[in-house]
């Protein structure tokens, strides 16, 4: 071998070591797998009760008919138990308000449990005989089910005892089948077609979506419908009649199948992709703040990435089910690094000649003794849920906390009336200028809100809505605060930290656009009195490549907070590594634009 070669070799090992080291860093933060299950198949549907019991369906296979039936667990995933219809492939589950568990099977139709699944019952009364592979399932606000099954949507209204076979579209394989909260029903039919009813199935409309394989259908609380399908993910903000691709942050340079939706209380949403071809399809979880503008991947930590299924609990723990029999639980709560807070019914007048002034109040959490607890604001996001005004081009919205105060939306929108479920946040795409009333939707405010990041998020915070000119009043009826946090430290806790241990927190705000603080601490020992210590901040992309150097000097013990400027990277994935003495750690951040 020559010397060029064996440079090169030993450059390749050395990447690859590096690349691999990265990986196990980054595997280790949001996942963890939950307890066995006695199953190699894709867990296809996930559901979980009131109670927090959680259910999944199995199917697949070699052959793709296989199935092991419903598993269950009432300890939040930490055990499963077999739990009935072993043998039957389990295409979909859906829970009614008393309890009651309905399953969709391949050739067996619909199955109900009233007794949390020890037992379970076929009702298949009114089902044609060709209609017994039952695909999708949902539930009304009135308790009614709707079954899609292979030629026909079936309707019950006394909890699956009989069926009805309703209008239905004229194809075959109606999947998947949603019900938003005002009932509306949305239902994919002959694998690419979307269609839509308003009236409880009576009648339908063809909604006209990219004409490849729908696998999954998603409302948010605007009501925005989200559907999937093997070429991504798709939005629209009017009930299905214009749609917009917004696959930003999720590689589609080959087919991906996405498989299911699921979105928090605070709004966040959840994608589950999987399937596909391999290569450079993108895999496992992705999530979006900004209402699908910006996805982010969510891996850390699944072993086996192809998901098949999501759900939220009922602490709003975000489970994730796979292709190979297994389900993987998020390590906190999804809003676990979230405050939120909302008002209602204020009925607040606005008007020339009164302000309407409305506060909310976040109490610090609970502290141990002789301990006070800090956290710093990582971003904000408010939502004027309504505010009536016959003007809003006469208003003016101002947030204030902690001696702060921002402009946060500056007389938009001219003649226009109504802020409706306005929400405004700094990673939104559409300034509230370019608004039109009643701007119901995602928005980024007149002037940003990360004039409140490193603030402690407890106290006071005041919204104060201004009208300018005379001839027009309103009122402020509700308006709502999530704010995330970048994590809670006790202060006696980082004095001792301090004194005896190496810490690097992580960077806020993240994601961040184009400035973020990295905080980190250099102890006093193994430091001698007045000793100093080399310490190195560096930032390299995800192939190991050094972007930036943030510090590269000797500093004495203590806590330290940096200021990193990603002006000229592209947006994306980086990680930042710190290095003093024998301690290194690395921590991952993101940069959009």
């Amino acid at each position: 071998m020559s010397e060029s070669s064996f440079y090169k070799t030993i450059f390749i090992i050395i990447a690859a070591i590096l690349v691999s080291s990265y990986s196990q860093l980054l595997s280790q933060n949001y996942w963890q797998l939950t307890g066995s299950i006695s199953t190699n198949l894709a867990i296809k549907p996930l559901a979980t009760n009131a109670n927090g019991d959680i259910f999944l369906g199995t199917g697949g296979g070699i052959s793709g008919t296989e199935g092991d039936g419903v598993f269950r667990s009432t300890d939040y995933g930490n055990t499963w138990t077999q739990s009935g219809l072993s043998n039957l492939f389990i295409w979909s589950l859906a829970i009614n308000s008393s309890g009651h568990i309905f399953a969709g099977t391949m050739n067996q139709g619909v199955w109900r449990s009233t007794t949390n699944g020890e037992s379970w019952t076929q009702i298949n009364d009114g089902f044609h005989n060709l209609d017994n592979t039952v695909n999708s399932l949902a539930i009304n606000s009135f308790g009614h089910i709707y079954a899609g099954s292979v030629n026909s949507i079936y309707r019950s209204t006394n909890s699956g005892n009989s069926w009805t076979a309703i209008s239905s579209p004229n194809y075959n394989g109606f999947y998947p089948l949603f019900i938003n909260s005002n009932d509306d029903i949305v239902v994919g039919a002959g694998g690419s077609r979307l269609f839509r009813s308003t009236n409880n199935g009576q009648d339908w409309t063809e909604i006209t979506i990219a004409n490849a394989q729908i696998g999954a259908i998603g409302f948010n609380e605007l009501g925005h419908l989200f559907v999937g399908n093997i070429q991504g993910v798709y939005r629209s903000t009017n009930n299905g009649n214009n749609w917009t691709q917004i696959n930003n942050g999720i590689n589609i340079g080959s087919f991906i199948a996405v498989n299911d939706f699921s979105i928090n209380s605070l709004g966040t949403i959840y994608v589950g992709l999987g399937g596909g071809f391999s290569g450079s399809t993108s895999k496992g979880v992705f999530y979006s703040t900004n209402n699908g503008d910006n996805w982010f991947e969510l891996n850390d930590g699944l072993i086996n990435n192809a998901v098949a299924s999501l759900t939220i609990d009922n602490n709003d723990f975000l489970f994730a089910g796979n292709t190979e029999g297994q389900v993987y639980k998020s390590i906190n709560p999804t809003t676990a690094t979230s405050i939120n807070k909302t008002l209602t019914d204020l009925n607040i007048p606005i008007s020339n000649s009164q302000s309407a002034i409305s506060t909310i109040n976040f109490s610090p959490p609970g502290k141990s003794a002789n301990k006070s607890a800090q956290q710093n604001i990582s971003s904000v996001q408010i939502k004027i849920n309504e505010v009536l005004h016959t003007r809003t081009g006469d208003l003016t919205f101002t947030l204030g906390h902690l001696g702060v105060s921002q402009t946060i939306i500056l007389e938009v929108g001219a003649d226009g009336e109504n802020f409706i479920y306005t929400i405004l946040g700094d990673d939104n795409t559409i300034l509230v200028a370019n608004g039109i009333a009643p701007f119901t939707g995602y928005y980024v405010p007149s002037n940003s809100l990360s004039v409140f990041n490193g603030l402690d998020p407890y106290g006071d915070w005041t919204l104060t809505i201004t009208d300018g000119y005379a001839g027009n009043d309103g009122i402020l009826n509700s308006w709502s605060l999530i704010i995330n946090l970048d994590g809670t430290t006790d202060i006696e806790e980082e004095n001792e930290l301090i004194l005896n241990s190496y810490s690097l927190s992580q960077n806020y705000p993240n994601p961040f656009n184009p400035t973020t603080k990295i905080r980190f601490t250099i102890p006093s020992s193994p430091l001698s009195f007045g000793e100093w210590l080399g310490v190195r901040l560096v930032i390299y992309d995800l192939l190991g490549r050094e972007k930036a150097t943030i510090v590269n000097e000797e500093k004495p013990a203590g806590t330290y907070e940096v200021t990193f400027d990603a002006t000229g990277l592209s947006s994306g994935v980086y990680l930042y590594k710190i290095t003093a003495g024998d301690y290194s750690e690395t921590k991952k951040m993101v940069l959009i634009r």
